[in-house]
């Protein structure tokens, strides 16, 4: 188990490095707001973080029934967790709600794509 994890961290590392460049070619050439970019750079990390403990989790849960419903009600509870943060932040900080979210989003779909593959090639077969 703590093999996989640490080969799961080397991944994500490389993931949330992509996903940081991402952030800032968007927010710099294509929006062409680089200031949006201070600070905008921890939300990888912030999702680094999350999916990693999640993953974590999913290692404890690798029998059948008991890995579905983990990964279920995991899913269910980051997607309120990462709703209730986009939210709270465009209420309280509304001049930078819009690029908060595109970069928000933008991590959100590049760390869920490498979650669907990494667990389905690691636990696909089970």
């Amino acid at each position: 188990m703590q093999n996989n994890f640490i080969q799961y961290l080397k991944y994500a590392t490389i993931v949330m490095l992509l996903a940081m460049a991402l952030v800032w070619i968007v927010t710099r050439f294509v929006m062409h707001q680089p200031q949006w970019f201070q600070g905008f750079w921890g939300i990888p990390v912030f999702y680094f973080l999350l999916y990693a403990g999640f993953h974590y989790g999913a290692l404890l849960n690798t029998e059948g029934k008991a890995f579905v419903r983990y990964y279920m009600v995991a899913s269910f509870l980051k997607l309120l967790l990462l709703v209730a943060i986009i939210v709270g932040y465009a209420l309280f900080n509304k001049e930078n709600a819009r690029g908060f979210a595109i970069n928000f989003l933008l991590s959100y779909f590049v760390f869920m794509a490498f979650e669907v593959y990494y667990l389905r090639k690691h636990f696909g077969s089970r």
